[in-house]
């Protein structure tokens, strides 16, 4: 605890620095003593209270949960959690979908035009773009964006090498077909690309052995020079020709929610797809881990290494205000069932929500 600060006026009569009316400040909630507290008839301050680990599955969606709001804070109210874990790319957090009924409930949509743009629509079909170093470009507004054939190949052997926005460059080696053939970006409802949607990456590799990785990443300009690259995930791919998913899970979907996007003009983003070799030749130290870099294909261990990008606009984000009617406070009325992601969330903690 820390002391509060003196009052004027009265406090003022002795130079006093800190006030001797006011209670104690609590510091940072990180460094309260976590354990339990003794009250004034022989019990423990909160025994009345359901543990965490005791309530019953999803919980969250029962009749009588409460959801306060927080407003613009990403801090939960009622739990600590720490700075960093918004901000860590591989922390994830739960996106409510319009389709889900915890969202109608928080939310209270409101009818609501879309930001105005002058971003015209587009087709949603890649084009070379000798502008953007080769990478393919889908222009205007659409739902997805293909690149169709224009990635087939590694290096040399394709059509407008080396398809990235960069200085990153393809594996040297010409005699092994290791590559990332296809990449398709689209959005989970079917609406256009729009800054703050949950969108999936279909990427379609080559992969020629077992232990052969594949990393996703993006960036939110695709025009800025460095590029400010954030990492997804990585996944390790069955040998032959696939689109990568996540195994053995109910969300086998790469996905990540497009970054926010203030201009009525549409900003202009990437995602980059690579594919890591395991070939004795390549030597790569370690493809079970979290890669240091978005780009290893021009080292000499990385000659059989893949790696292209796809860029494609999105529209202006919505602002929440603009969608939703938000209140306060929400009591659920009624049980409710969960949506995709909401099924997974675990019962072993307070959940609070922040739409």
């Amino acid at each position: 605890f820390n002391p509060s600060y003196r009052r004027g006026n009265y406090e003022d009569l002795d130079w006093a620095t800190t006030s001797y009316l006011d209670p104690l400040q609590i510091s940072s909630i990180s460094a309260r003593d976590w354990f339990p507290k003794i009250d004034f008839e022989s019990g423990y301050i909160g025994d009345t209270y359901p543990l965490c680990a005791d309530l019953p599955r999803k919980h969250f969606l029962k009749k009588n949960a409460k959801y306060r709001l927080l407003g613009g804070s990403h801090q939960p109210l009622w739990h600590w959690q720490s700075d960093s874990t918004y901000y860590d790319q591989e922390f994830e957090h739960l996106t409510l979908t319009s389709n889900s009924s915890l969202y109608e409930k928080l939310c209270n949509p409101k009818s609501t035009q879309p930001p105005a743009t002058s971003l015209a629509a587009g087709t949603g079909s890649a084009e070379y773009n000798a502008a953007l170093s080769s990478a393919p470009l889908c222009q205007g507004s659409e739902s997805f964006c293909d690149s169709n054939s224009l990635l087939e190949g590694r290096g040399v052997n394709e059509a407008n090498p080396h398809n990235t926005i960069d200085d990153c460059t393809d594996g040297t080696d010409t005699t092994y077909d290791e590559s990332v053939k296809k990449i398709v970006v689209s959005t989970m409802t079917g609406d256009d690309l729009r800054g703050g949607e949950l969108v999936k990456i279909e990427a379609t590799v080559i992969s020629n052995r077992i232990g052969d990785v594949v990393d996703f990443y993006y960036t939110d300009d695709a025009t800025s020079d460095p590029h400010n690259w954030l990492f997804i995930t990585r996944v390790s791919p069955p040998v032959a020709e696939n689109i990568v998913s996540v195994p053995n899970t109910d969300f086998p979907e790469i996905t990540y929610t497009l970054p926010k996007c203030v201009s009525p003009e549409g900003c202009r983003q990437a995602v980059r797809v690579v594919l890591r070799s395991r070939r004795a030749q390549s030597r790569h130290s370690n493809l079970s881990t979290r890669p240091k870099s978005t780009c290893e294909s021009d080292k000499p261990y990385g000659i059989y290494d893949d790696a292209d990008d796809l860029v494609f606009d999105v529209l202006p984000s919505y602002r929440a205000k603009d969608l939703c009617e938000f209140q306060t406070l929400v009591t659920l009325d009624e049980n409710l069932l969960c949506d995709k992601r909401e099924c997974a969330v675990d019962t072993v903690r307070v959940v609070e929500v922040v739409p």
